[in-house]
Order: structure tokens, then sequence, then C-alpha cells
């Protein structure tokens, strides 16, 4: 197999997936050093320098830039690795060979348009720094130990649907650390037992009588139930409708949540 001293893989990455990172290794495989350019536009959904922080934390050995000059500072690139077979015309810009690498996707039938369509069912394809800014946060605000218990139950009743959802976290209140870890390797939904409403959540179970007022952020549900039962019959009732709307994924968001 052919190698090659300067490899080049360049894509807008939003988000990265399965596919992109087995283009990349292939490239890394054979090339001595791998520049990695991800590209900007207009309205983007991600920022470029978040979409490069993912790019670099899955793959350490390559150079991830963020434009052509940087690429070129390397020094001559030899060959561009792409998975289109229009890729030639790409190539010739760098004055490279190309390298088609799984054109139909065989490996790994999946595309960004389709993580973005349908985040839940492309989880498996996405590793763990996109999971983490995917994953849907719902806390769970109300005295204790009755907001750590829903939020525990809730976790319980996720993981019971198997699937993507087996992984399915809660954390205690102000442990962010716990957190995140938990956003990068559970499910599609992250489960909170919040203390105040000073974080930022996708969702809010208002499970009782808020003393120190209400989160400004994020989708507010006051559940009503009759007993345990039923406090968490209406805490699934209203995570099921969130989840179940659009992600908003195909279009530019305000920000970050």
């Amino acid at each position: 197999m052919k190698r090659y001293g300067h490899g080049l893989v360049i894509g807008t990455f939003c988000p990265p997936h399965a596919g992109h990172h087995h283009l990349v290794r292939t490239a890394e495989d054979r090339c001595e050093a791998l520049t990695v350019l991800v590209c900007t536009a207009a309205g983007e959904l991600v920022a470029a320098r978040t979409r490069a922080r993912w790019m670099a934390e899955v793959h350490p050995r390559a150079r991830v830039v963020r434009s052509v000059r940087s690429v070129r500072t390397t020094g001559r690139v030899d060959a561009v690795f792409t998975s289109e077979r229009h890729g030639d015309r790409l190539a010739r810009a760098f004055g490279a060979e190309h390298v088609c690498v799984d054109p139909e996707r065989a490996l790994f039938p999946v595309s960004a348009a389709a993580v973005r369509k349908d985040p839940v069912g492309c989880w498996d394809f996405l590793e763990r720094p996109v999971r983490a800014w995917l994953t849907r946060r719902v806390a769970v605000l109300g005295a204790d130990p009755a907001a750590t218990t829903l939020a525990r139950s809730l976790a319980e009743r996720y993981q019971r649907r198997g699937g993507v959802w087996a992984g399915t976290r809660w954390v205690p209140r102000c442990e962010r650390a716990r957190e995140e870890q938990a956003a990068r390797t559970g499910a599609p939904v992250l489960f909170c037992a919040a203390g105040t409403a000073r974080a930022e959540r996708h969702l809010w179970l208002l499970a009782g009588p808020q003393d120190g007022g209400l989160p400004g952020h994020g989708r507010k549900v006051v559940l009503r139930g009759a007993g345990t039962a039923g406090m968490l019959g209406a805490a699934v009732e209203a995570v099921d409708t969130f989840l179940g709307e659009s992600w908003g994924l195909d279009e530019p968001p305000e920000g970050r949540w």
C-alpha cells in the first residue's frame, strides 16, 4: 500500500461521526504527517473552534487547523483523503494525489446530515465530545430527598428501554465534573438533581416549591401528579415530549442551549 509524506483531510465535521474518524485514521496510517482542516461557514451550527477541538481530542496525532494558510505552513501536501468521488478536483487544488476511502459508506453508514436529523438513531456513531454536546440535560428542581429520588427513578426508567437508552445516567446536585463525564459516556439524556436554578439545562422539571427562584433558561415544566408514581409518570411524559421534538440541529441556534 502506497505511503505518503504529508496527508490532508478536509471537512466541516458538523458534527464529526464514525465515518469521518475512519477517514482520518486511514489517512494517519498511510502518512508520515496528517493535517485535518476544519472548514468554517456563515451561520454555522457549531463554531469551527468547537469542531476543531472535537477532532483534536479524538485524533491527537493529527494536526488540526482551521485555515488553508495553516495547511500550507506544514509544507507540500502529497495526498488528499476524502470519501467523495469528486475529491480529484480538491486534490488537484493542492497539487496532490486523491485517495478515496469507502465512498459507498459501507463500513459506517452514517452522514452528518443524518446525525443532525436523528441524533438518537445515530448515537452509536458518535464519539464522547460530540455526545456530551448533544446530550439533553434534564434537571429535577425541588427539595431533597424527593428531587434526588425522582432523578434516579427517571434514569432507571429510561435504562429499562434498552438500546442507546441503557446507558442513561443521573448525577447528584453540585457535581459538575461527574455530570460532564456522564454526558460523555451515557445516553442522549442525562438527569440531574438540581440544588439551584443557576446551572444551564435544556429542561427543568419543577417538582415542588422553588424557594431559590426559577431558572431563566431552558424549558420549564411543572410536574403535577399524585404521589411518587404520579410524579414519575408526569416527568416521563414531559421528557418524552421534549425529546420527541426537533433538536434544532438543522437551524443555527442562538447559543449552546
